[in-house]
């Protein structure tokens, strides 16, 4: 198992914690649903982009605003 090196992980989690976090209420939802609609217009269908990730690791709502809309 890889040793995690906290000294990066703080540096990298202090840059994140504002765009990646558990919503609280409608409002935070939505920040999220809107990342979220960004970066499907950011990756589209490149499973390659280093971003793809993200999308499918759970921690962005599922749910996007295209999805409500419709």
């Amino acid at each position: 198992m890889p040793t995690i090196d906290i000294e990066k992980t703080r540096q990298a989690w202090t840059n994140l914690k504002q765009i990646l976090f558990i919503p609280r209420n409608e409002s935070e939802y939505e920040q999220l649903v809107i990342m979220l609609d960004n970066l499907i217009d950011e990756i589209g269908e490149n499973e390659n982009h280093p971003l793809a990730s993200l999308i499918s690791s759970g921690l962005i709502p599922r749910r996007s605003r295209r999805t409500i809309e419709k």
